[in-house]
């Protein structure tokens, strides 16, 4: 029981995180954005593509399985790959 609320708890820290910062970094980034308005575009972008939102998601998490898996060394791959595919679904999403 506790090990599920613990499990709850912590997927709806990462919904919240992902939520706010799907596309908050690109934004400040470009368009030289405060944090609150790069939140609120974040937002506004996961809430209007939920279902594509959470397929990133999921991606997200399991190449970060794959990155601890390899021992971390994997992450050298997969962080350059995330980021630029973070950058690709920014500038299709936010106009």
């Amino acid at each position: 029981m506790t090990l599920a609320l613990f499990i709850g708890i912590g997927f709806l820290l990462a919904a919240v995180m992902f939520l706010i910062s799907a596309v908050a970094i690109p934004l400040i980034l470009d368009k030289d954005a405060d944090f609150v308005t790069a939140m609120q575009t974040s937002a506004r972008v996961v809430t209007s593509n939920p279902g594509a939102m959470a397929v990133w998601a999921m991606s997200i998490v399991a190449l970060t399985a794959v990155g601890i898996a390899t021992a971390f060394v994997g992450f050298a791959v997969i962080f350059p790959v995330l980021g630029y595919a973070t950058w690709h679904s920014y500038r299709d999403l936010v106009k």
